[in-house]
This record gives structure tokens, sequence and C-alpha cells, in this order.
């Protein structure tokens, strides 16, 4: 049963990851670019990433184990199982992987004095309250996006609905004959 599981799991694990964070970054790095990226993920940002890679993971594989045992996960299991996803993140993408990444990045999109300019900015009170501020906006910046979605999701639903219809009628009408009878 595990093995029609694990292709899920690991796209799903993938997609998060891709979704946190571009991966089209150039092939070299500078050393400064390294310190800038270390500094950056010792800051929280790592742990923000994985958790926010772990719970896209876990919407999805919690949908898929549900939808095949036919019942919802007890809350002791969605904890246990978002456990899970969290290790095997970290397992699988470990910090330095990520260091390498961001590395990468900053020197694809600044030069070598910039980046000492930025490291310099986020070793003083102001730019670690900034790089704490950043953390911030990546932990609690999710929940209150989805407090927003949820607040406007008829909103949403009906602008979108009705966007649909003139865009693509044909498909609405096919779902529309497909759904199943109520």
């Amino acid at each position: 049963m595990m093995r029609r599981w694990r292709p899920l799991v690991i796209v799903t694990l993938l997609v998060a990851t891709l979704i946190s964070f571009p991966v089209c970054a150039q092939d070299s790095s500078t050393p400064e670019a390294h310190d800038l990226a270390r500094l950056v993920l010792s800051s929280g940002t790592f742990e923000a990433v994985i958790d926010t890679a772990s719970d896209v993971s876990t919407i999805f594989v919690t949908a898929m184990m549900e939808g095949r045992l036919r019942r919802s996960l007890s809350p002791n299991e969605r904890s246990k199982l978002r456990g899970l996803l969290i290790q095997a993140t970290k397992d699988t993408f470990p910090r330095e992987l990520w260091e390498d990444l961001y590395a990468r990045l900053y020197s694809k999109h600044a030069t070598s004095s910039e980046i000492k300019d930025v490291l310099t900015f986020y070793r003083t009170p102001l730019g670690r309250t900034a790089l704490s501020l950043s953390v911030i906006l990546m932990t609690e910046g999710g929940v209150a996006s989805r407090n927003l979605a949820q607040s406007r999701e008829k909103e949403f639903s009906r602008t979108f609905m009705e966007q649909f219809s003139k865009a693509m009628p044909g498909l609405k009408a096919e779902l529309d004959r497909s759904e199943p009878a109520r």
C-alpha cells in the first residue's frame, strides 16, 4: 500500500518545496553569498521554509489518505503525519542545500559588494530586527493570508465561477453534467 503513496508523497514534497522558492539560480556563488545565506537561514528562515513545505504536503497527503481510508484522520494522526513530513523534508532537503540555493540566488541578483553591504546591515541591531521581521512575515503571514482568504471565500468563489463560466463555457457545461447527484 505504501508503494502507491510513495510517488504522491515525493511529488507533493517537491511541489511544496518548489512553491516556496525558485530553483533557477546561476551555477556559482561567492563566499559572501554563502555567508549571507547561512546568516539568513540561521535566523529562523530555514524552519519557516520547512514548516511551509510540510504544511502544504500535509494537506495533500491527508486528503489522499482520507480518500483512500474513507474516513477523516484523527487530530493525533494528523499531528504525527505532519511531524513525519517535517522530518522527511529536513532529511531530504537539509539546510546546506538551502544555503547553496540561496547563495546562488544572491549571487545571481546582487554584486559581491552589495552582498557584503547586506551582510554588514544584517549584523547591526536594525538589520537583526529586519531579519526577524521577515521571518515573522513568513510564518505569521501564511496564517494571516489564510484568514484573509477565508473571509472572502464566498466572494472569490462567486467571482471565479462567473469568470470561469464566461471564459470556458464548454468545460463548465461538461463539469455541470458530471456532477454527482445530491
